[in-house]
């Protein structure tokens, strides 16, 4: 074969927006390489070096894509082509009940990671009449008030659903921090530090897009899927298999009991969260 794309492997998965390298090797009188999606998006071009190629690009929608190595001669004629088809998701909108995705192959794994896991939850309180407002960055009262123990934990979880009186959820996120405290959380977080402390009584709400909050980037949280990391070490959106997850019996918040698949995917940050 003239042209033939060695990397990645024919039904490899990858995130939108995540930069993917197709790899490749060609024949002496193969000089370039054009790369197109759907046998006419174009993806890039690349020189051909010593037999070798390597053209990196992104796709920013979903579903499967077909790509295309176009072999161009020294005239630049197309001489000879390559296919290969892969899958792109969407991170941003798993279903909650998709804990069904293989395991990842050797050749799509970047590199192996050792990870402390922390525990995270979508606080839940209660509107008072007599509590602390939320208050959005402009000093705006967004309607609910809290008792202290549920702003403070609303507060440094980043997340919290308030309950109306008929029961029904709505869903608030952090938004940001005051120059002034709103509320003292000192006597209810006695492990944190002054910086830490000082943080946590200046946050700030926004009503939220997803029912469990929204993390980094525009990110909705997803319950069992997303995690929150330290983005100098792992980038947000990264996708991270881990392998002991895999198999795990997990009741989602629908009640539904799946195994679990072992994906998740960077979607947040978090203040004491560092390295790994």
């Amino acid at each position: 074969m003239l042209v033939k794309i060695i990397s990645p492997e024919k039904g490899s998965r990858f995130q939108t927006g995540e930069m993917i390298e197709f790899k490749g090797t060609a024949e002496k009188s193969i000089v370039s390489i054009k790369l197109l999606a759907e046998d006419k998006w174009p993806l890039g071009e690349a020189r051909v070096t010593d037999g070798k190629w390597a053209v990196s690009c992104k796709f920013n929608t979903s579903g499967e894509r077909k790509v295309t190595a176009q072999g161009i001669d020294a005239s630049g004629n197309q001489i000879v082509r390559s296919d290969l088809k892969i899958v792109l998701q969407d991170l941003r909108t798993f279903h909650l009940a998709a804990f069904d995705l293989p395991e990842p192959s050797d050749s799509i794994r970047s590199k192996t990671l050792i990870l402390w896991a922390t525990f995270y939850k979508v606080h839940r309180a209660q509107d008072i009449p007599d509590g602390y407002p939320l208050l959005d960055m402009a000093g705006n009262n967004l309607g609910p008030k809290l008792s202290k123990h549920d702003w403070c934990h609303a507060a440094l979880q980043g997340t919290v659903q308030v309950l109306d009186a008929n029961g029904k959820p709505r869903t608030f996120n952090f938004a940001g921090r005051s120059s002034e405290a709103q509320v003292d959380c000192s006597s209810l977080f006695r492990s944190l530090n002054l910086n830490e402390i000082q943080g946590t009584n200046r946050v700030c709400f926004a009503v939220s897009k997803g029912t469990f909050g929204e993390g980094t980037n525009g990110f909705l949280l997803v319950p069992f899927r997303s995690i929150a990391v330290d983005r100098t070490k792992i980038p947000i959106g990264s996708v991270i298999y881990i392998s002991d997850a895999r198999g795990q019996q997990i009741t989602l918040p629908t009640g539904e009991v799946v195994k679990h698949d072992g994906y998740f995917f960077a979607a947040d940050v978090g203040g004491a969260i560092k390295d790994n």
